[in-house]
């Protein structure tokens, strides 16, 4: 399966797909251990709350009749140290899984351009992913968590609705890229109204995002080539590492960036 991937792409994906998730896995899963280790848990705890409407007592009775207010209720407090610990657990056992126990029907996707695992370990780690960035930037409405979190699983089962259906359905693609899009929009007017408002954010935060985006944005292209089979990406196993690196950048860079920034 592999002898066809050119020269120059082989050079840089030496190892075996089944050696690539084993190392991803490892890597991913060690690094969570370490976090947990050496991170200070006290510094990365942020509230979750739910907004509701309610009587304004004062208000009402200036007014003489009943007016209504927003107000919010502290539900419970989540530590980001735990989130960036899971979505880094979740990817590394999704690897895991892919190299050993369902090691054979990874393959038989594989050979018929396709790969159900990849989505759904993507659609959760990068769920969790986006709703602790979202608490950094200071999203703490649940129902907002919620969507946010939704809207991006929802993307990378897009991405799997795209390679079930054959011939490839497109829409789904572009629907998968609007969903993705979405929520970063939300996150953009957060640190807008931060700066228009409030104070600006500590810069890392900007940084991260930065990175983020690109890393994100990196894998729609890479699904897209993928799909369309541009160059090295002709070879569907080629687009599987690249989706696997890049995811383990991405990863990698979220957490490490956060650790440097709140759980040291």
């Amino acid at each position: 399966m592999e002898s066809n991937i050119p020269l120059m792409a082989w050079r840089i994906f030496r190892f075996s797909l089944r050696r690539f998730n084993v190392f991803a896995s490892l890597v991913l899963i060690i690094q969570a251990i370490i976090l947990l280790f050496i991170g200070r848990g006290s510094s990365g705890v942020r509230p979750v709350t739910i907004s509701y409407l309610t009587k304004d007592n004062l208000a009402s009775r200036a007014q003489g009749q009943s007016v209504l207010a927003q107000a919010s209720h502290h539900l419970v407090s989540i530590n980001l140290l735990y989130l960036v610990a899971a979505f880094l657990l979740v990817s590394g056992v999704s690897y895991f899984l892919s190299a050993t126990i369902f090691n054979r029907t990874y393959k038989e996707d594989l050979q018929v351009n396709y790969n159900r695992q990849r989505w759904i370990g993507l659609a959760v780690s990068t769920a969790l992913m986006m709703a602790t960035i979202a608490l950094l930037v200071g999203i703490y409405d649940l129902p907002s968590l919620i969507l946010i979190a939704g809207l991006t699983a929802l993307a990378a089962l897009l991405g799997l609705l795209l390679e079930v259906v054959r011939p490839a359905n497109w829409l789904s693609f572009w629907f998968g890229a609007g969903a993705i899009v979405l929520p970063w929009v939300v996150i953009i007017l957060y640190l807008w109204g931060a700066y228009a408002y409030g104070s600006s954010l500590p810069v890392y935060i900007y940084w991260l995002l930065i990175t983020m985006v690109l890393l994100f944005a990196s894998l729609i292209v890479n699904t897209g080539f993928q799909r369309q089979k541009i160059g090295h990406w002709e070879n569907y196993l080629f687009g599987e590492k690249m989706s696997i690196v890049l995811n383990l950048i991405a990863q990698t860079a979220l957490a490490w960036q956060i650790f440097a920034g709140t759980l040291h």
